[in-house]
């Protein structure tokens, strides 16, 4: 049986929680495969490599469907699925990792250089994702770039000539399926 992840808000420790438990409770139901739609305006990076882990390490075929935004690390998800589809008015934002200090703190020199260090490889974890997962890319992309300082927005035909989704055909599953099908369990996290 089909089982569906409905996934809206922010990426999250509490989000990410709420989805593996989710994806969690449909294995132990047999579920034989997994559709997770998304939007999102992205989040905590470290939830997001989570939720990127947690996805890519089933056993079952994992379908993602872009129904509003996709942005930063909420890509992440999106990018652990085997096959990866959109609405019409959907889109993607890849950009730039941010890199918080608290104003009313003082950072000694060291700690300073462990938080660079530490943010050179998150760019470089991501880049090595959407690298990865976009092979089939027919547009050469300096996805270092867009992580660092060259943010772009991306509509769905974007999307596919970067590889980032599989299938040029517009998915329109969310918009005709409002309502559960007896062969499908739904999730909402």
């Amino acid at each position: 049986m089909k089982h569906i992840i409905n996934f809206l808000g922010q990426v999250d420790e509490s989000r990410i929680a709420h989805l593996s438990s989710a994806i969690s409770g449909a294995m132990a139901a047999d579920a034989s495969e997994l559709e997770i739609h998304i939007s999102s305006f992205g989040g905590n990076l470290y939830a997001g490599i989570a939720a990127y882990n947690i996805i890519r390490s089933l056993p079952i075929p994992v379908h993602a469907h872009n129904i509003g935004n996709i942005d930063n690390m909420s890509l992440l998800m999106y990018l652990a699925a085997s096959t990866r589809t959109t609405c019409l008015y959907s889109r993607f934002y890849v950009g730039g990792l941010n890199l918080a200090f608290n104003q009313a703190q003082y950072i000694p020199h060291q700690q300073v250089m462990e938080a660079i260090e530490s943010y050179d490889l998150d760019i470089k974890t991501c880049a090595q994702i959407f690298i990865e997962r976009t092979r089939c890319s027919k547009v050469l992309v300096d996805v270092f770039e867009m992580l660092q300082n060259k943010p772009r927005v991306l509509d769905y035909a974007a999307a596919y000539e970067y590889g980032i989704t599989t299938s040029e055909t517009l998915n329109g599953s969310w918009d005709s399926r409002m309502i559960d099908v007896p062969s499908e369990r739904w999730w909402h996290v």
